[in-house]
């Protein structure tokens, strides 16, 4: 893992927990094939955090949760109130990788000071609730 330098002691150690860019993009990959709109959206977001060098606010108004949550509503209200125990252990996977993944592999190196500031000055929210969609994307 490759050391950022950072102010306190609590960053440094949280920074140091994070997966290199280098060391990911060495591992295997997998091929997943996306919509247009999607993969000109994801472009445009790349060109923004990578080459322009914005970060979003944070945290969100909108967050993974809340845009799960909503998910799940639409779906028990689209199935006519039917309870689906499938789809809360699939929502529930999705928070708990989400979780595990942003801070070690869904962020560009760019942002990952950041997250360590945000988890910081946000003691106590997970980051599905301080994240939102387009790093759900």
């Amino acid at each position: 893992h490759k050391r950022i330098q950072a102010r306190g002691k609590k960053k440094i150690k949280l920074l140091d927990t994070l997966e290199s860019e280098d060391s990911f993009t060495a591992k295997v990959s997998i091929q997943v094939d996306l919509p247009e709109q999607l993969k000109l959206a994801l472009l445009d977001d790349w060109d923004l955090i990578t080459q322009q060098k914005h970060l979003l606010r944070l945290p969100t108004k909108y967050t993974v949760n809340k845009i799960l949550e909503e998910f799940r509503r639409f779906q028990t209200a689209e199935d006519g109130g039917t309870h689906d125990v499938n789809r809360d252990h699939v929502l529930e996977g999705v928070l708990g990788y989400f979780s595990r993944l942003l801070g070690m592999q869904l962020l560009y190196k760019f942002e990952r000071p950041q997250y360590a500031d945000v988890l910081e000055e946000n003691k106590g929210l997970s980051v599905c609730e301080i994240y939102g969609a387009e790093h759900l994307l």
